[in-house]
């Protein structure tokens, strides 16, 4: 009955959904304007087709008259950087004249002749809105280039790469000189870090950690950031990290056994219940006790690493962060059948080595305010 009810509920919801009602509520007035039209297609009710009608006529005419009210103030603003919202409203209007454009020819056949008056010269102030807001979009981002240019900062050219990304995607794929302008954006906008890699005299098998941590270009996942640990790749770098492994702990073997004494029924035969008549019609087995002992074989190793990190800044040569991280692995196995094998050292040693390559990587993207992303999430694409 539960399951019954909760189908029902579940069908009544996407009914609703799929009511242009629904949408006129929501102000999402195209998705009612296409609700409405498919409704008048296929309606045999007189009424109700009489009810879509006039739903589709209110929501196509409160659509075009907010888009327009909107428009209307941005451009009495006069501001350059609204041209792509401006634009947007172009296409928005365009898209939805062309949508019910398209339908009008079978409401017709239908005796269905919906009241919608069309803004005529809309192809005409798209096209003008396209090339004013690939303009702006163009001049912001060499402006922000300049910025990087003559003071070093990094995000003003990634925030010109991600416009240059919007004017190529959607208004002209060539505008300009934005492909070399994208190229020089998504060059100067990365941060270069080189990470230096140490160990505190007398700690024993440094150099095996490290190479168990592989600091490649991509140790965070991240576009604009590129990592190094050869100072022969780059001339210059804009931060100097630290790794310092000033402690690594690797336990002994620990082997270990324990007994314990239980005591437990072993089958011991049986015994047969006869008739009358001498012949057995049934067995009974039989239980003794026994005294058992058990062994549980004990295995159990742990390794130990600390890391002190040092971040600078060497634009400023302020050192801006400076974390000891630590990391721990233990190995610990019990068994009845077998006596288990403790990791060798090497394996120890990795095991550290990974657990603190994660706690490396978080503190970084802290310190750096790294987000894991690419160079084309910003990038914003109409919906058509």
């Amino acid at each position: 009955m539960q399951m019954k009810f909760s189908i029902f509920l579940v069908l009544v919801l996407f009914a609703a959904c799929r009511n242009p009602e629904y949408f006129v509520q929501k102000m999402d007035y195209d998705q009612a304007i296409d609700r409405y039209s498919h409704a008048l297609q296929y309606s045999k009710n007189e009424k109700r087709a009489k009810q879509n009608l006039i739903g589709l006529e209110t929501a196509y005419a409160v659509a075009q008259s907010r888009d327009s009210a909107e428009m209307v103030v941005l451009e009495i603003s006069a501001k350059p950087e609204f041209w792509p919202q401006i634009n947007a409203i172009h296409r928005r209007i365009k898209l939805r004249q062309e949508t019910l454009q398209a339908q009008l020819p079978v409401l017709h056949k239908k005796g269905i002749k919906p009241k919608a008056v069309f803004m005529e010269s809309i192809d005409t102030l798209e096209s003008y809105s396209r090339r004013k807001a690939a303009a702006y979009l163009y001049s912001e981002a060499q402006r922000l280039l300049s910025v990087t240019d003559s003071t070093s900062q990094r995000q003003p050219a990634r925030d010109a790469f991600y416009l240059l990304s919007d004017l190529k995607a959607n208004y002209f794929a060539s505008w300009e000189n934005t492909p070399a302008l994208l190229e020089h954006a998504s060059q100067v906008g990365k941060t270069h870090v080189f990470i230096e890699k140490s160990v505190e005299k007398g700690v024993s098998d440094g150099t095996a950690f490290w190479e168990c941590i592989s600091l490649t270009p991509s140790f965070i996942q991240n576009d604009w950031f590129v990592f190094y640990a050869d100072t022969l790749l780059r001339k210059t770098f804009d931060y100097h990290v630290k790794c310092h492994l000033i402690g690594l702990n690797i336990g002994p073997d620990c082997i270990s056994q324990t007994e314990r004494i239980e005591q437990i029924l072993v089958a011991d035969g049986s015994d047969a219940t006869r008739d009358s008549s001498g012949q057995v019609f049934m067995y009974t087995e039989k239980y003794r006790t026994e005294t058992k002992t058990f062994i549980t074989y004990h295995a159990s190793r742990s390794a130990h690493g600390t890391i002190l990190l040092e971040l600078q800044d060497l634009h400023t040569g302020k050192l801006n962060f400076s974390p000891v991280l630590n990391g721990s692995y233990n190995f610990d196995e019990s068994s009845e059948l077998y006596t288990p094998i403790t990791p060798s050292q090497w394996w120890m040693i990795q095991r550290v080595a990974d657990n603190l390559a994660w706690d490396l990587r978080q503190a970084l993207k802290e310190a750096l305010s790294v987000k894991e992303t690419d160079l084309h999430q910003k990038t914003r694409l109409y919906q058509k």
